[in-house]
């Protein structure tokens, strides 16, 4: 289940993403499902980057998309670090192109789309 919100958080660092992911609860974002702290959290790449339709541009989401007006930005974080340093995380520029890449972990500019279940 997805937000419903994908730019309740604004841009943040990654550990904020992750913070306000993990936080994140009924009453916030327009909530108001019953959820707690820890239900939510930040999406890995496979997840986040499953909602890109490669045919689409700005945003890269499927047409009629639930979130296609509330997309922000060009990169969301996800909370998958990149394996050959840890000093970066995946993003996924799903407001733009669909494209992955990865950032410093620091970097202030990507949004925050919080997930809840699977994994």
């Amino acid at each position: 289940i997805w937000l419903g919100q994908a730019a309740c958080f604004g841009q943040r660092t990654w550990s904020d993403a992750l913070s306000d992911s993990n936080y994140l609860a009924n009453g916030f974002c327009g909530l108001t499902d019953g959820s707690q702290a820890g239900d939510w959290r930040l999406p890995n790449y496979k997840e986040l980057f499953s909602l890109v339709d490669a045919e689409r541009f700005n945003p890269a989401l499927p047409f009629e998309s639930p979130w296609e007006v509330g997309v922000q930005g060009i990169c969301y974080w996800t909370s998958t670090t990149f394996a050959q340093s840890t000093l970066y995380a995946f993003t996924v520029d799903v407001g733009g192109s669909g494209t992955m890449a990865f950032r410093e972990k620091t970097d202030p500019t990507c949004w925050v789309w919080p997930v809840r279940g699977g994994q």
